[in-house]
């Protein structure tokens, strides 16, 4: 079982807003054993990179590839979606129809469209807490570099899609091998190079062999939540 670190309730709780907490709370009182434990969503990796692992350049995309971005948000939609500081400033806003989670040691950083902590624990408890507050069962980390490898022990799913390259020069890299004696390919489908996308690619779909239980006491929740 995955550690996801203890988390600071009292940080996460100020970030849900009204309507979540509620739900969140009511979610707890139907599990009146406060030893008991709850499973957590499952974290997916969602990724898009060159055959070497460039996954960016100058905080921007560095190639046109609309059915990987159509895929991205299809995937994504209505979800917990974690990133880092660099990757919520090349996009320049919060993805829209998603909960957007920002992970900055800037304590000056506050944008209003996104939720904001200075650490993972805290970032990975809030996207739990309100994932769990609407009954989803998988959180999206999107980026960047550090983000994902810092994320690597608590995925189970990677969905990957490999742009057959190796000429793109960037300054992101993220190279890590998905081993068959670690995961399996659930999902192998290639597409060529078109009007939509600038180069030709393949979409993966990996699944840990070993699931990742990630779970919670609830009595981390239980200061000030219900």
């Amino acid at each position: 079982m995955a550690s996801v670190g203890s988390g600071n309730w009292e940080v996460v709780r100020r970030q849900l807003d009204a309507g979540h907490l509620e739900s969140f709370s009511r979610l707890l009182e139907g599990h009146p054993d406060a030893s008991a434990k709850l499973e957590m969503p499952s974290i997916a990796y969602i990724i898009a990179r060159t055959e070497n692992g460039v996954i960016g350049c100058n905080n921007a995309l560095p190639w046109r590839m609309k059915t990987d971005l159509k895929r991205f948000r299809s995937l994504t939609l209505n979800h917990v979606v974690i990133m880092g500081r660099k990757t919520y400033d090349s996009i320049g806003h919060a993805l829209p129809q998603r909960e957007n989670v920002v992970i900055s040691r800037d304590a000056s950083f506050s944008p209003a469209d996104a939720r904001v902590f200075s650490t993972f624990p805290d970032a990975i408890m809030y996207a739990d807490a309100f994932s769990l507050s609407v009954g989803l069962e998988k959180i999206f980390v999107v980026g960047g570099a550090v983000v994902f490898e810092k994320m690597s022990a608590f995925v189970d799913t990677a969905y990957v899609t490999e742009i057959h390259t190796r000429n793109i020069q960037g300054d992101a890299e993220f190279a890590y091998k998905f081993e068959s004696t670690e995961w399996a390919v659930e999902k192998k489908e290639k597409f060529a190079k078109s009007d939509m996308d600038e180069y030709d690619s393949t979409y993966f779909i990996f699944r840990r062999k070993k699931k990742v239980l990630r779970q919670r006491g609830i009595r981390e929740f239980l200061t000030t939540a219900a």
